[in-house]
């Protein structure tokens, strides 16, 4: 869990375990981007409309980051959603993104933390 995000960060369920061997099939099978909207929607199709299985954004998202932390670690997103990619050069890209966006949040975090001291220290 996340702090702040406990909410939306919690463990997945067991309908969303079962969801993401689902969307891990989808996503392998057709090699096409999908949106979190997407994804949702023929999940909940494919379901016969369960509504356990009408599930938000943030827990597509947080099924997709459990599939890269097990059995997807190639799955890459972009603004036009989600795919799995076998391409070494998208990936590479993918990977850049990734450090970058990781540099820019420790950068923040940095300067919270200067900021927090300074309070501090009065």
């Amino acid at each position: 869990m996340i702090t702040n995000f406990e909410d939306i960060t919690y463990q997945l369920t067991n309908e969303e375990r079962r969801a993401s061997k689902y969307i891990e099939a989808l996503l392998r099978m057709t090699g096409e981007r999908f949106t979190n909207k997407q994804i949702r929607d023929k999940l909940f199709e494919r379901s016969g409309k369960l509504k356990e299985y009408d599930l938000p954004d943030s827990r597509i998202r947080t099924i997709i980051n459990y599939l890269r932390r097990t059995s997807a670690p190639n799955i890459i997103a972009s603004s036009n959603g989600y795919k799995i990619s076998e391409d070494e050069k998208e990936l590479s890209d993918y990977l850049q993104s990734l450090q970058e966006r990781i540099e820019a949040i420790n950068e923040i975090a940095e300067q919270t933390k200067f900021y927090l001291n300074a309070i501090k220290n009065g």
